[in-house]
């Protein structure tokens, strides 16, 4: 479940506020297991804050989200900064979020679940998304080069989807994802490079997109 992108840096500021005037300050329950969100000096459990703070953009206090990367990357897209590892009071930065909607893939939720059953080690995509992210400190298109951070903001970090270079149609049973079978596209590219059989290479997909603005500026 998303966390609604409704919820801002003021919903999210009322929410502290809140947590600060109770007694106990929150649920034992409620605390976090992993990150804590240090603010002027205070500690606070992540998760808890984004769902009181969606009481006051929504109505009610939010449930059923996931905590992890979506929350951290929330809080830090919206000003949030300082979060740290309970453990190792090490502070967290953007990390990718799972891909776990199979409507991300163009082939169809048949191929999606093939895909999924086949592929060893589902973590392999974030995982490739992380090292980019560490390499760059930004996800954009091997194609195309579009940053879904740089053009839409805070709610664009840390996405991009992993497209497999490997078809499906030539897996012989179950084998392991290599990360250079892995490319990162936006979804636009993703799509065009699923239009042909056989597939479009990122390389092939790059030459037709060059080819095609250059014909576009060649006549104006």
């Amino acid at each position: 479940m998303p966390i609604p992108s409704s919820i801002e840096k003021s919903h999210i500021l009322k929410s502290i506020k809140e947590i600060d005037q109770r007694q106990p300050r929150y649920p034992k329950k409620r605390d976090s297991t992993v990150y804590d969100l240090h603010y002027r000096g205070r500690v606070y459990p992540p998760k808890y804050v984004i769902s009181v703070a969606n009481k006051f953009a929504n109505g009610a206090e939010l449930h059923g989200f996931k905590g992890g990367a979506q929350t951290n990357n929330f809080l830090i897209a919206r000003g949030f900064t300082d979060i740290r590892n309970k453990n190792t009071g090490q502070r967290v930065v953007p990390v990718a979020e799972e891909e776990d909607d199979s409507t991300f893939y163009p082939e169809g939720r048949e191929s999606y679940v093939r895909h999924r059953k086949l592929e060893r080690n589902p973590r392999l995509a974030k995982e490739v998304k992380n090292r980019r992210l560490k390499e760059t400190g930004d996800l954009s298109c091997d194609v195309c080069e579009f940053s879904f951070q740089r053009h839409y903001g805070p709610i664009g970090i840390g996405f991009i989807e992993a497209h497999h270079t490997i078809p499906i149609s030539k897996f012989h049973g179950r084998r392991i994802t290599r990360p250079k079978e892995i490319a990162l596209v936006c979804s636009n590219c993703h799509r065009m490079l699923h239009r042909t059989t056989p597939l479009l290479s990122v390389a092939e997909l790059r030459r037709k997109l060059k080819k095609s603005a250059a014909t576009t500026s060649a006549t104006r």
